[in-house]
Protein backbone atom coordinates (compact mmCIF):
# COMPACT_ATOMS: atom_id res chain seq x y z
CA UNK A 1 0.00 0.00 0.00
CA UNK A 2 3.03 2.30 0.75
CA UNK A 3 4.54 2.01 -2.58
CA UNK A 4 1.17 2.28 -4.62
CA UNK A 5 0.15 5.65 -2.49
CA UNK A 6 3.34 7.02 -3.54
CA UNK A 7 3.50 10.90 -4.80
CA UNK A 8 4.62 10.90 -8.28
CA UNK A 9 6.75 13.74 -8.06
CA UNK A 10 9.04 13.29 -11.60
CA UNK A 11 7.51 14.29 -15.13
CA UNK A 12 4.94 12.05 -16.41
CA UNK A 13 5.99 10.62 -20.25
CA UNK A 14 4.00 10.06 -22.94
CA UNK A 15 2.16 6.54 -23.13
CA UNK A 16 1.45 4.69 -25.99
CA UNK A 17 -0.78 1.51 -25.95
CA UNK A 18 -0.41 -1.30 -28.35
CA UNK A 19 -3.49 -3.21 -29.49
CA UNK A 20 -3.55 -7.24 -30.15
CA UNK A 21 -2.22 -8.63 -33.65
CA UNK A 22 -1.66 -7.06 -36.61
CA UNK A 23 -2.90 -3.45 -35.88
CA UNK A 24 -0.45 -3.93 -33.14
CA UNK A 25 2.50 -4.84 -35.36
CA UNK A 26 1.68 -1.82 -37.10
CA UNK A 27 1.61 0.65 -34.19
CA UNK A 28 4.87 -0.58 -33.77
CA UNK A 29 6.58 0.01 -36.64
CA UNK A 30 4.94 3.48 -36.81
CA UNK A 31 6.31 4.10 -32.99
CA UNK A 32 9.70 3.24 -34.68
CA UNK A 33 9.35 5.23 -37.73
CA UNK A 34 8.80 7.95 -35.35
CA UNK A 35 12.05 7.36 -33.73
CA UNK A 36 11.39 7.41 -30.01
CA UNK A 37 15.23 7.89 -29.61
CA UNK A 38 14.93 11.56 -30.70
CA UNK A 39 12.28 12.46 -28.29
CA UNK A 40 13.02 14.05 -24.78
CA UNK A 41 11.51 12.37 -21.72
CA UNK A 42 10.80 8.49 -20.97
CA UNK A 43 8.19 6.75 -23.63
CA UNK A 44 6.52 4.15 -22.37
CA UNK A 45 4.20 1.53 -24.83
CA UNK A 46 2.34 -1.20 -23.40
CA UNK A 47 0.81 -4.57 -24.91
CA UNK A 48 -1.25 -7.29 -23.68
CA UNK A 49 0.53 -9.81 -25.18
CA UNK A 50 3.92 -11.56 -25.34
CA UNK A 51 4.58 -11.79 -29.26
CA UNK A 52 4.00 -8.25 -29.32
CA UNK A 53 6.25 -7.19 -25.96
CA UNK A 54 8.92 -8.93 -28.25
CA UNK A 55 7.99 -6.82 -31.22
CA UNK A 56 8.82 -3.89 -28.88
CA UNK A 57 12.76 -5.02 -29.47
CA UNK A 58 11.88 -2.98 -33.20
CA UNK A 59 12.30 0.53 -30.98
CA UNK A 60 15.67 -0.24 -29.75
CA UNK A 61 18.46 1.89 -30.88
CA UNK A 62 21.24 -0.97 -32.15
CA UNK A 63 23.79 1.91 -31.13
CA UNK A 64 23.49 3.06 -27.87
CA UNK A 65 20.66 1.40 -26.05
CA UNK A 66 20.90 -0.48 -22.75
CA UNK A 67 18.42 -2.76 -21.65
CA UNK A 68 17.24 -3.48 -17.93
CA UNK A 69 14.51 -6.47 -18.02
CA UNK A 70 12.54 -6.68 -15.12
CA UNK A 71 11.04 -10.64 -15.59
CA UNK A 72 13.20 -12.15 -18.43
CA UNK A 73 11.57 -15.26 -17.23
CA UNK A 74 13.23 -18.05 -19.74
CA UNK A 75 14.67 -15.35 -21.54
CA UNK A 76 12.39 -15.54 -25.29
CA UNK A 77 12.01 -11.99 -25.43
CA UNK A 78 15.65 -11.15 -24.27
CA UNK A 79 17.00 -13.16 -27.07
CA UNK A 80 15.11 -10.41 -29.27
CA UNK A 81 16.31 -7.67 -27.65
CA UNK A 82 20.00 -8.76 -27.74
CA UNK A 83 19.43 -9.62 -31.51
CA UNK A 84 18.47 -5.93 -31.86
CA UNK A 85 21.83 -4.58 -30.15
CA UNK A 86 24.90 -4.16 -31.98
CA UNK A 87 28.21 -5.22 -30.17
CA UNK A 88 30.12 -2.36 -29.20
CA UNK A 89 33.53 -3.52 -28.62
CA UNK A 90 35.74 -6.45 -28.74
CA UNK A 91 35.01 -8.43 -25.93
CA UNK A 92 30.96 -8.40 -26.59
CA UNK A 93 29.82 -6.94 -23.24
CA UNK A 94 26.53 -7.31 -22.52
CA UNK A 95 23.64 -4.64 -22.87
CA UNK A 96 20.95 -6.53 -21.49
CA UNK A 97 20.55 -7.29 -17.74
CA UNK A 98 17.53 -9.63 -16.41
CA UNK A 99 16.41 -9.67 -13.46
CA UNK A 100 13.34 -12.12 -12.38
CA UNK A 101 12.45 -13.39 -8.86
CA UNK A 102 12.22 -16.73 -9.94
CA UNK A 103 15.65 -18.69 -9.55
CA UNK A 104 14.09 -21.12 -11.95
CA UNK A 105 14.17 -19.13 -14.63
CA UNK A 106 17.15 -17.36 -14.01
CA UNK A 107 19.47 -20.57 -14.05
CA UNK A 108 17.25 -21.43 -16.86
CA UNK A 109 18.88 -18.29 -18.53
CA UNK A 110 21.98 -18.82 -17.44
CA UNK A 111 22.33 -22.15 -18.77
CA UNK A 112 21.67 -21.00 -22.73
CA UNK A 113 24.69 -20.33 -24.12
CA UNK A 114 23.22 -17.50 -26.48
CA UNK A 115 21.97 -15.57 -23.53
CA UNK A 116 24.81 -16.27 -21.06
CA UNK A 117 27.29 -14.76 -23.35
CA UNK A 118 25.15 -11.78 -24.21
CA UNK A 119 23.41 -10.77 -21.15
CA UNK A 120 23.60 -11.27 -17.42
CA UNK A 121 20.86 -12.80 -15.03
CA UNK A 122 20.42 -12.30 -11.35
CA UNK A 123 17.53 -13.41 -9.00
CA UNK A 124 16.31 -9.87 -7.23
CA UNK A 125 12.90 -8.83 -6.00
CA UNK A 126 12.48 -5.41 -7.75
CA UNK A 127 10.82 -3.87 -4.69
CA UNK A 128 12.16 -5.25 -1.84
CA UNK A 129 15.69 -5.09 -3.53
CA UNK A 130 15.35 -2.00 -5.47
CA UNK A 131 18.80 -0.10 -4.15
CA UNK A 132 20.79 -3.08 -4.90
CA UNK A 133 18.90 -3.56 -8.36
CA UNK A 134 20.34 0.42 -8.96
CA UNK A 135 23.48 -0.50 -8.17
CA UNK A 136 24.20 -3.17 -10.16
CA UNK A 137 22.34 -1.13 -13.52
CA UNK A 138 24.85 1.28 -13.28
CA UNK A 139 27.42 -1.06 -12.59
CA UNK A 140 26.64 -3.30 -16.15
CA UNK A 141 25.61 0.08 -17.98
CA UNK A 142 29.34 1.25 -17.53
CA UNK A 143 30.90 -1.99 -18.42
CA UNK A 144 28.64 -2.02 -21.54
CA UNK A 145 31.64 0.80 -22.49
CA UNK A 146 28.52 2.17 -25.10
CA UNK A 147 29.43 6.08 -25.57
CA UNK A 148 26.73 7.75 -23.92
CA UNK A 149 23.90 4.94 -23.35
CA UNK A 150 20.56 5.15 -22.86
CA UNK A 151 18.57 2.87 -21.00
CA UNK A 152 15.20 1.04 -21.66
CA UNK A 153 13.35 -1.13 -18.91
CA UNK A 154 11.29 -4.31 -20.24
CA UNK A 155 8.58 -4.76 -17.75
CA UNK A 156 6.75 -7.94 -18.14
CA UNK A 157 6.80 -9.03 -13.56
CA UNK A 158 4.55 -12.01 -12.98
CA UNK A 159 2.95 -12.07 -16.53
CA UNK A 160 -0.65 -10.72 -15.85
CA UNK A 161 0.03 -10.10 -12.13
CA UNK A 162 -2.10 -8.20 -10.16
CA UNK A 163 -2.63 -4.38 -11.16
CA UNK A 164 -1.34 -3.05 -8.00
CA UNK A 165 2.35 -4.32 -8.40
CA UNK A 166 2.40 -2.52 -11.29
CA UNK A 167 1.24 0.86 -10.05
CA UNK A 168 3.94 0.06 -7.10
CA UNK A 169 6.80 -0.42 -9.62
CA UNK A 170 6.19 1.54 -12.97
CA UNK A 171 6.42 4.69 -10.87
CA UNK A 172 9.83 3.45 -8.95
CA UNK A 173 11.29 2.74 -12.44
CA UNK A 174 10.69 5.98 -13.78
CA UNK A 175 12.18 8.20 -10.77
CA UNK A 176 15.19 5.70 -10.29
CA UNK A 177 16.24 4.64 -14.18
CA UNK A 178 14.76 7.82 -15.66
CA UNK A 179 14.77 5.30 -19.16
CA UNK A 180 14.37 6.49 -22.09
CA UNK A 181 11.61 4.17 -22.87
CA UNK A 182 9.37 1.50 -21.01
CA UNK A 183 7.92 -0.94 -22.50
CA UNK A 184 5.64 -3.30 -20.67
CA UNK A 185 3.84 -6.66 -21.21
CA UNK A 186 0.36 -7.19 -19.05
CA UNK A 187 -3.50 -7.19 -20.22
CA UNK A 188 -4.39 -5.53 -16.88
CA UNK A 189 -2.26 -2.32 -17.41
CA UNK A 190 -3.75 -2.70 -21.35
CA UNK A 191 -7.38 -2.53 -19.89
CA UNK A 192 -6.67 0.30 -17.62
CA UNK A 193 -5.04 2.28 -19.69
CA UNK A 194 -8.47 1.98 -21.73
CA UNK A 195 -10.96 2.68 -18.90
CA UNK A 196 -8.78 5.67 -16.72
CA UNK A 197 -6.09 7.00 -19.41
CA UNK A 198 -2.50 6.70 -18.41
CA UNK A 199 -1.76 10.57 -18.57
CA UNK A 200 -0.94 11.82 -15.00
CA UNK A 201 -5.03 12.20 -14.19
CA UNK A 202 -5.86 8.81 -15.66
CA UNK A 203 -2.86 7.75 -13.36
CA UNK A 204 -4.54 9.10 -10.28
CA UNK A 205 -7.52 7.73 -11.05
CA UNK A 206 -5.92 3.91 -11.39
CA UNK A 207 -3.95 4.48 -7.76
CA UNK A 208 -7.06 5.03 -5.85
CA UNK A 209 -8.70 1.85 -8.02
CA UNK A 210 -5.76 0.25 -6.51
CA UNK A 211 -5.59 1.23 -3.05
CA UNK A 212 -9.42 0.15 -2.73
CA UNK A 213 -8.52 -2.67 -4.11
CA UNK A 214 -5.56 -3.78 -1.62
CA UNK A 215 -7.97 -2.22 1.29
CA UNK A 216 -10.71 -4.36 0.30
CA UNK A 217 -8.30 -7.63 0.37
CA UNK A 218 -7.63 -6.39 3.93
CA UNK A 219 -10.46 -6.41 5.51
CA UNK A 220 -11.64 -8.57 8.13
CA UNK A 221 -15.47 -10.53 7.89
CA UNK A 222 -16.09 -7.83 10.55
CA UNK A 223 -14.89 -5.03 8.16
CA UNK A 224 -11.83 -4.30 10.37
CA UNK A 225 -8.48 -3.98 7.96
CA UNK A 226 -6.17 -6.67 9.00
CA UNK A 227 -3.22 -5.53 10.32
CA UNK A 228 -5.23 -2.38 12.31
CA UNK A 229 -6.32 -2.48 16.26
CA UNK A 230 -9.84 -2.08 16.87
CA UNK A 231 -10.39 2.15 16.86
CA UNK A 232 -7.28 2.90 14.89
CA UNK A 233 -8.21 5.12 12.49
CA UNK A 234 -7.83 4.62 8.77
Amino acid sequence: LEYVSSKCEMDWPNWYLVPDGKDGKEKIKELALKNLSQTAGTECAVCEESDLFRCFSQLLDSEKDFVLELGSCHGVATKEFIKALKPQNSDNSPRVYGVDISLECVEHCKSDPFLSSNAVFEKLDVLIQWKELEEKTKTYVSRSNVKEPSLVVALDIGGNRELETLVATIPFVLRTFQPRLLLIKSQALYKAGQEFGLDIQGWERLKESSIRAIRDRRRSPTGQELGKPSGTKK
